[in-house]
Formats: C-alpha cells, structure tokens, sequence
C-alpha cells in the first residue's frame, strides 16, 4: 500500500490571532490477509448450468499520520457474492 497525507488546518481565534499547522508525508507498508473463495456449479443439461459463489477478503487497516493529524483506511473484512446462468453453444 502507497499511501501520501497532506493537511493544513487553521483556527482562526477571536481578536484575528490565527494558528496554523500541516504536515505532508508519504508511507509505502506491504499488508499481508487472507483470500478464500468458493464456487458451485450445477448443469441443468448440456447447455444451461447456474452457478454461485463466496468470496472473503481481509488485509487488516493501513494507518497514516504526521503531526498529530492522520488516517485509517479499513481493507478487512468484505464479502462478496455471485450468481448466475450460463449458456453453452
């Protein structure tokens, strides 16, 4: 995962005294998960079959921060589903 945060943030006080922070960094961090997928097909003949599957994905959270100020991007936990009819000829 390559990941870049910039900021800048100011608060404006009263009597116009303002304060000011930011902050800019980049990250490279290789996140290792986990990926299980299954499928099932049945053929109704020779021609026509319906299928469905499941897939489960987790590759955990990628965290970035400079100077107090930050991000996290959840990568885990997403499933997926198909179906479908398929057509042979």
């Amino acid at each position: 995962m390559d990941g870049s945060f910039d900021f800048l943030e100011t608060l404006v006080l009263p009597g116009s005294e303002q304060l000011t922070r930011s902050g800019s960094s980049s990250r490279t961090e290789v996140l290792v998960g986990v990926y299980v997928a299954g499928r099932v097909s049945y053929a109704i003949d020779e021609s026509w079959r319906v299928f469905g599957g499941a897939e489960y994905r987790n590759v955990g959270t990628f965290n970035h921060s400079v100077n107090g100020s930050g991000f996290r991007l959840d990568l885990g936990g997403t499933v997926l589903a198909t179906v479908g009819v398929g057509y042979s000829f």
